[in-house]
């Protein structure tokens, strides 16, 4: 699986607006193991539960921002575009139907940010 099939484009029908919030669409689950084996429905929806990688698809405008408005003086903590590490838990979810699979999001409050991921959004291991 590739970063594109990893985190297909599609509509997500969501904006936060002027909120702190911000959306991230997680990683798709695996459909064939490095192995070669097409993994079980199941399987897939026990990655997908336990997926924590994110890839930023929309950002509030009231992020990173005190409630007067002003800026943060550290700025933006992320950019649209960039992968983060989600909490696994928590968050709004939802997903949306493309073909005949899923694609799963999460809209956090900005606080909620755990970290930037630096590398390979597919070479990490997000559940244990």
């Amino acid at each position: 699986m590739n970063i594109d099939e990893a985190f297909p484009k599609v509509a997500f029908h969501r904006d936060p607006g002027k909120s702190t919030n911000y959306i991230v669409q997680l990683r798709s689950a695996k459909r064939v193991s490095k192995g070669g084996i097409v993994l079980a429905e199941q399987a897939r929806e026990a990655e997908a539960d336990n997926t924590t990688i994110g890839k930023v698809v929309a950002i509030g405008s009231g992020c990173f921002k005190h409630g007067d408005g002003r800026p943060w003086a550290e700025g933006s903590w992320f950019e649209l575009g960039e992968y983060l590490q989600v909490p696994r838990y928590g968050g709004m979810r939802f997903r949306v139907k493309l073909g005949d699979e899923y694609v799963n999001f999460v809209m956090f409050d900005h606080l909620q940010f755990l970290a930037k991921v630096t590398g390979n959004p597919m070479e990490i291991v997000d559940y244990i």
